[in-house]
């Protein structure tokens, strides 16, 4: 990665990080999830950066990518576990990043396990560690916990332009994948904690989308 590109991402880390800061200084229950998305998201335009993708609110038991709607009325419900999730880009080079907010203590321990997830996944993001030697890692933090990793979702390798770049990593447990890291590859690392069975299943209402630049017939309707 040469300089230039290494000074980018690092503002880009920047700015996402400062929009995590201001998405948990607004957050509160009561507050309307559309008007949080959009406060975020202008908070990274406002620092020089556009949004990677719309800002995800998902609560409680929705574990991800769940994006207000345009007409979307629902709220922080009180005593609710929230995970916000942001990214930001600078001619399509792409920062990933989440953070959960919980207004009941009872899930303080679950966010622990997870940060402590991510922080173990970090000393071991090496060029040329295995992609299970990093899902072990984070599986072994979130058990010691007396939590579950989620089996079902993943980071991911991420490239110009392209969020979800084909390798998942790490998947959040020991899946066999010998896959290596690459010097110079960027990645999101997310683990993900749960006091349910470990695994999510798609809800009735999706949210979460893409844009094909070149739709071809056969692609099924977004």
């Amino acid at each position: 990665m040469s300089t230039e590109l290494l000074k980018i991402y690092e503002r880009l880390g920047a700015i996402a990080r400062d929009a995590l800061n201001y998405a948990m200084s607004i957050a509160e229950p009561g507050i309307p999830i559309l008007e949080l998305c959009e406060k975020v998201e202008n908070r990274i335009r406002q620092s020089g950066a556009k949004p990677a993708f719309p800002v995800n609110v998902s609560i409680n038991e929705v574990a991800a990518h769940y994006t207000a709607t345009i007409s979307d009325k629902s709220v922080i419900p009180k005593g609710a576990v929230v995970k916000i999730d942001l990214g930001a880009h600078i001619d399509g080079y792409i920062v990933d990043t989440a953070v959960t907010v919980a207004f009941n203590p009872m899930y303080s321990q679950l966010i622990k396990a997870s940060m402590k997830a991510l922080e173990a996944a970090q000393l071991s993001m090496k060029p040329g560690a295995t992609l299970t030697s990093i899902g072990a890692q984070i599986e072994r933090a979130i058990r010691s916990f007396g939590f579950k990793p989620i089996k079902n979702l993943s980071g991911h390798l991420i490239r110009r332009y392209v969020l979800h770049a084909g390798k998942s990593i790490p998947p959040n447990y020991d899946n066999g994948d010998r896959q290596r890291i690459i010097e110079g590859e960027v990645y999101a690392v997310e683990p993900f904690s749960t006091n349910g069975a470990g695994y999510v299943d798609d809800g009735p209402q999706v949210t979460i989308y893409h844009l094909l630049k070149n739709p071809s017939p056969r692609d099924p309707p977004l």
